[in-house]
């Protein structure tokens, strides 16, 4: 058997890691890949209850969720609650749609317009009574970013 002159194993065992990490760390990119660098779409952030984007901002409830739309259509966000309660936001006039789970029928949409902002608050007709407060809410804290 060899027997390495007065070096600990452990101190070899540092040197073939670090022998064989420093030709794997040069392989490594130096920069983000390109199709990290042009993202299409504007940015927005999505972080504790506040959605900011380049058209507006807004706070929306505690344990809503929140759905944007594919990153060539104009600037929007849907925020989703419990039972059908719904909140669309958007550059432009849509037409809002039900969530799956509900129909049409179930349904009362309100419409506003605000600083060139459309919002569309929607919840089943019996919850309406408990929707509306929040949905006012949310139009309160809406925040147009306008340059």
């Amino acid at each position: 058997m060899m027997r390495l002159r007065g070096r600990s194993s452990r101190r070899v065992a540092i040197v073939a890691f670090a022998t064989l990490a420093l030709p794997l760390a040069a392989c490594s990119p130096y920069q983000a890949p390109a199709f990290l660098q042009n993202t299409p779409g504007a940015a927005v952030t999505v972080y504790d209850q506040t959605y900011a984007g380049e058209a507006f901002s807004v706070v929306y409830p505690n344990d809503w969720r929140v759905i944007t739309p594919p990153a060539e259509a104009p600037e929007a966000a849907v925020f989703a609650g419990e039972n059908c309660q719904i909140v669309f936001i958007s550059t432009i006039a849509i037409e809002p749609s039900s969530p799956a789970e509900c129909t049409s029928e179930q349904m009362r949409f309100e419409t506003l317009e605000r600083e060139g902002l459309f919002l569309y608050g929607g919840a089943p007709s019996e919850q309406w009574p408990s929707f509306e407060p929040v949905f006012a809410q949310i139009a309160d804290l809406l925040i147009a970013n306008h340059e």
